[in-house]
């Protein structure tokens, strides 16, 4: 669409009569040709015969100085061009709603007060009646959720009631707003109709974002105020874990409160668990209008053994179920950051029991050597027998069975049969003895998870049992002479196949036997969570063996987990429990993470600088494309076609 921003330069067309007379009263000289001989009459007979040039030469001319009158009327005129629907409407407005956590604070004290996002829909219900049908205008509304998005989008008087609905099925998130989308929202229409009055609905000081957005700022200095917990991580120091809180207060705020830090499930390591007495320390809050955006965090560190906070000097433990970290009535604003939960303190077991009919050394110094390095994560425990009788069959994660074959194994766990004597009841088929002068080394056809760190071109073997036939449910990873070294299984119970001994292979000579258990536990017993705390919307990769998996949120709304690795998103606030079922005999497997409010939007009168202006634009003939660069051009060629057509008369 193109609009003229100075019509009256139109009135240059009016050249174009002056250019027409001047071609009307110009002289008509005509050419004349005499001929005294017979030679000039048949040479001037044979020019009446040719094509005649100069009069279409001549209307060319015509026609360019005509267009080139035109192109320097409308140069005057300035002509823009602007995208469809192009309107210069100011009874449009377009209303943002901030739906971050910021706008769940309620006035401190009253539990039945309104929210902020409350008071936001209020205002908005409240203009509606104004901004359709009184200014009969249009309304657009776009909620700043996690992500930004259009609520309504240029609603009329016909609409009235799809809007009234819209704001009530409307909520507030847990999160963080995409502030920064919606304005961009905006500006995209403000781009269509310049004269539209952006409203932002906020609990936030953000400055100034422009002359065309509005900002409606609902936090309340004299009602709100909250003391609330943005964090607390656990490590370990001295040989103890010490959890350490991050406490924030926002408002005009001063008083003393007492923060809770309850331990539960604390194993002391003699096979005791126990659930600690509360530790108690008394937090002074004092935030005044010097405090930067009326803010206040102090870091404080709870140790069971220290006797200031209730601990015990003996209260030492080797891991824990779960930490509650809290402060008790305190009725303000947030009553959402007043708890929070500590999970993650409890090791992994991989409980592992080995026998062979020829005893060695080498699957104990392989775990022992991990025991340090997975300390963290997880807690190794290595038995080794020595009599055929006392094998269990239930307890453990991984069952070693070296030179030596049964009629029935454990179902509860992971097995490793190593150079074993019969595979038969597994639907393994073995040959005779495969042995060699020297080393043969294995190869690798295809990268695995239980070969990664592994040099396998340096891991190799004096001899091996070869391995006639196997089941679709057995997968080779490791070959030598094109024989499987490394058989697995994953379906069901999971199954591991080496069939060579180690004492006739250089495994247990150099790293690779301690890096290949590494990858067995990785792979057989992945953590199922990477972390355990959680920001509300964050993703949360879960991991497992299981055959199958179930997410259960807060509310305890169950989910389905068809494939693992998978993405979980957090929206609620509270405990995720996940759980890992077995299609063996084997107990299922419970991790929980805990979701809280993002730290930053905890502070109630908080300053957001933002990377975007929306200047209203009063006179809208400062927007649109200028033509003058094209109209220009057009001119400059139409000037030199008609230099070049009467060049000739020129010279």
């Amino acid at each position: 669409m193109i609009k003229w921003i100075l019509p009256l330069g139109l009135l240059g067309l009016l050249s174009l009569i002056g250019l027409i007379l001047i071609y009307l009263i110009k002289p008509n000289l005509q050419q004349r040709f005499l001929s005294s001989t017979y030679i000039w009459r048949v040479m001037l007979k044979k020019r009446k015969r040719k094509v005649p040039i100069q009069p279409i030469r001549n209307i060319i001319i015509f026609v360019c100085q005509a267009l080139a009158l035109t192109m320097l009327a409308f140069i005057l005129a300035e002509p823009k061009l602007f995208t469809e629907g192009f309107v210069n409407d100011d009874t449009e407005r377009i209303v943002i709603i901030d739906a971050s956590a910021n706008m769940r604070a309620r006035f401190a004290d009253d539990k039945n007060s309104p929210t902020r996002f409350d008071r936001a829909l209020k205002e908005v219900r409240m203009h509606i009646d104004e901004w359709l049908i009184t200014n009969e205008g249009t309304l657009s509304i776009i909620l700043a959720g996690k992500e930004a998005s259009y609520v309504v989008s240029n609603a009329t008087s016909d609409n009235y009631s799809d809007v009234v609905m819209a704001l009530n099925d409307l909520e507030c998130y847990y999160g963080s707003a995409d502030m920064e989308g919606a304005l961009k929202l905006a500006e995209e229409r403000l781009a269509v109709n310049p004269a539209a009055q952006v409203i932002l609905y906020s609990g936030s000081d953000y400055g100034n974002l422009g002359s065309a957005v509005t900002v409606r700022n609902l936090a309340n200095i004299s009602n709100e105020w909250d003391v609330g917990i943005l964090d607390c991580v656990a490590s370990i120091e001295g040989n103890e874990y010490v959890f350490h809180v991050t406490v924030g207060a926002y408002g005009r705020i001063s008083g003393k409160y007492e923060l809770y830090v309850q331990i539960y499930g604390a194993d002391m390591g003699d096979g005791g668990i126990m659930d600690y007495p509360a530790l108690v320390k008394e937090i002074t809050v004092d935030v005044n209008s010097d405090s930067s955006e009326y803010s206040q965090v102090q870091y404080i560190d709870f140790r069971a053994t220290d006797p200031e906070v209730g601990g015990n000097e003996e209260w030492y433990y080797d891991s824990f179920r779960e930490v509650k970290v809290s402060f008790k009535g305190l009725n303000d604003s947030v009553p959402d950051d007043d708890t929070f939960m500590v999970y993650g303190g409890e090791r992994q077991k991989v409980r592992v029991q080995y026998y062979s009919a020829e005893q060695n050394i080498f699957y104990y110094l392989g775990f022992h050597y991990l025991r340090d390095p997975l300390s963290k994560t997880y807690d190794i425990q290595y038995k080794q027998l020595y009599n055929r009788g006392e094998i269990e069959t239930s307890g453990y994660e991984f069952y070693i069975f070296e030179h030596t074959s049964f009629e029935s194994y454990p179902t509860d766990g992971i097995l490793i049969l190593s150079d074993p004597d019969d595979l038969s009841n597994f639907g393994i088929e073995m040959g005779g003895e495969q042995s060699f002068g020297g080393l043969q080394y294995f190869t690798s056809p295809e990268e695995h998870p239980l070969t990664e760190f592994l040099k396998v071109e340096k891991m190799g073997v004096t001899s091996y049992k070869k391995i006639t036939s196997y089941g679709s449910d057995f997968q080779p990873i490791l070959f030598c002479n094109g024989d499987p070294m490394l058989l697995i299984r994953t379906v069901g119970q999971p199954v591991i196949v080496m069939p060579f001994s180690l004492n006739k292979s250089n495994l247990p000579t150099s790293t690779h036997l301690t890096v290949l258990l590494f990858n067995f536990i990785r792979t057989f017993l992945p953590q199922t969570l990477e972390r355990y705390n959680f920001e509300a919307d964050e993703v949360a990769i879960v991991n497992g063996m299981g055959s199958l998996f179930t997410v259960t949120d807060p509310d305890g709304e169950t989910q389905i987990l068809n494939e693992l690795p998978a993405e979980v998103e957090l929206k609620k606030l509270g405990t995720y429990t996940f759980t890992t079922q077995y299609d063996y005999d084997k107990d299922p497997k419970e991790c929980k993470a805990y979701v809280h409010i993002p730290s930053d939007e905890c502070g109630l009168f908080r300053i957001i600088a933002l990377d975007i202006r929306l200047d209203k634009v009063e006179a809208w003939k400062e927007l649109g494309t200028s033509l003058f660069m094209y109209l220009a051009i057009i001119l400059l060629v139409l000037s030199t076609v008609e230099w070049a057509l009467q060049i000739k008369e020129v010279v």
